[in-house]
């Protein structure tokens, strides 16, 4: 299994991997939760072109009768040397 130093991973993924590496017929104890990250650029790669990106993170982890929820938004802010600025946002819920 390879650590991903410096990196963020999902947190449906990180619960999605947990959840595949528990033994069959034991079950997850996962507390419903709510968060929300603030982001920003640390870094670009040099002839990225980009100069600056900040947003948000909102995440919430809920449970149910049958199962799961998660609601996920996300809003990223990118400013660009020479093209301007671009906003992205995406909605996930499930």
């Amino acid at each position: 299994m390879r650590i991903w130093s410096g990196r963020s991973v999902g947190l449906a993924a990180a619960a999605a991997l947990v959840l595949a590496l528990a033994p069959a017929g034991l079950a997850a104890n996962i507390d419903p939760h709510r968060a929300l990250y603030s982001l920003a650029l640390q870094s670009a790669r040099s002839g990225s072109g980009v100069v600056d990106a900040n947003g948000a993170m909102y995440f919430q982890w809920g449970e149910t009768c049958d199962g799961w929820t998660v609601e996920q938004r996300f809003h990223l802010t990118l400013d660009y040397a020479e093209a301007g600025t671009s906003d992205l946002s995406s909605t996930l819920v499930t």
